[in-house]
This record gives structure tokens, sequence and C-alpha cells, in this order.
């Protein structure tokens, strides 16, 4: 069960429509004889540990198409799992979308930011308003039906976002809102530890 990081009194997820996402691969971690875990914000809880590669996954995308993470390699990326009756979420999307409009596409740096809706706990119309709502720019992806992502993750409360290197390391990780200077924190250590694309 997803839950949102807060207790606010949000709104219990809904059923989710079926998706049709394809498939979730996960990468095989080396070990590291002391792996540390960075946070930003609340205790996180995600079983990804710091330093160690990102499990791929390939999920259909909002709009059409299916993105996969290592499509991404070379980028520092910004993986955001939300959903759309989550208060914490609906916090943080605004600080998400200005650092796309400053960082993104044409921007000075090779930034992604991807956003994994919990599909399981969500309905599409409701994520597809929720992005209407922000106008969301950046590439929206749904979960599987059964929460696949996420699980491979460790993601247990709402909002989660990992800080990818352009070498597919995650470097960081925040467990509840984010605001823009705590994002720009995992963004900074994401793009200070990834060097060179290898």
């Amino acid at each position: 069960m997803i839950a949102a990081a807060c207790g606010d009194g949000a709104a219990e997820p809904g059923v989710s429509e079926t998706a049709t996402a394809t498939t979730v691969a996960t990468a095989t971690p080396t070990p590291t004889p002391t792996p540390r875990r960075a946070t930003i914000g609340l205790l996180d809880d995600a079983s990804v540990d710091v330093d160690q590669p990102a499990p791929d996954f390939l999920l259909n995308a909002l709009g059409g198409g299916a993105l996969r993470l290592s499509d991404f390699r070379g980028k520092t990326v910004v993986l955001n799992f939300w959903a759309s009756w989550c208060e914490p979420c609906r916090r943080e999307m605004p600080d998400f979308q200005e650092l796309w409009e400053e960082r993104g596409p044409g921007g000075p740096d090779d930034l992604v930011i991807l956003a994994v809706n919990l599909t399981p706990t969500d309905t599409r119309a409701a994520a597809t308003a929720f992005v209407e709502e922000f106008d969301l720019t950046f590439p929206i992806m749904f979960d599987t039906p059964r929460g696949e992502v996420a699980r491979g993750y460790g993601v247990q409360a709402l909002p989660a976002t990992f800080f990818i290197d352009r070498n597919g390391i995650v470097r960081t990780t925040a467990l509840g809102t984010v605001s823009g200077p705590l994002i720009e924190v995992g963004v900074a250590d994401a793009d200070t530890a990834g060097g060179t694309y290898e």
C-alpha cells in the first residue's frame, strides 16, 4: 500500500484503470562495502541504496509511446513518484515544472525530470487532470497496474524522488515534499557525483 508522506487527511486512493505498461527490468546492483544513504526531507524508506544503479524500467507515457529510464543515460535524471490525490505531491509539482523550464530541453544542462504516476492508486483521468491543472510539460509515465516500478524502488509513501547521475547511479533520495532549494541540492549532488558519462 502506498501512503501520502504526511497525514494531511488526503482522500483514500481510488481503484486504477487498467494500464498497458510493458516490461519492468531491474538492474543488478553492485555491492559496496559500506553503502551510504543520503536523504533530503523526511526519513527515506526506499530500498534503492545511494551509490547503486537505478533499476531500469519501460513505462507508457502520457500522450503515447513508452519511455525507458536507461535511454536517458548521459543526463541527470530527477525521478519522482506521485499520485493526483497526494497533497504533498501537489505542493512540489510547481517547483519541478520551474526546474524543467530552466534546465530541461534547450536549457544549459542535460537534465530530465521523469514523473511516474502510481497507477494502482489513481486513475488515468485524475492523473491527466492533475497534469493539465499544473500545466506540466516534463515526461509523465504510468506505473504498471501492480505498481512494479514503485515497488522496485521501495516506494511506500508519496511523494518519493530519486536523483540519478549521468551514469545511472542513484545519488540522493527524498521522501516527502521537496521544495525548489531541496530539489536543487539533489540535482547538484547528482550533477557533481556523475562526473563524465561513461
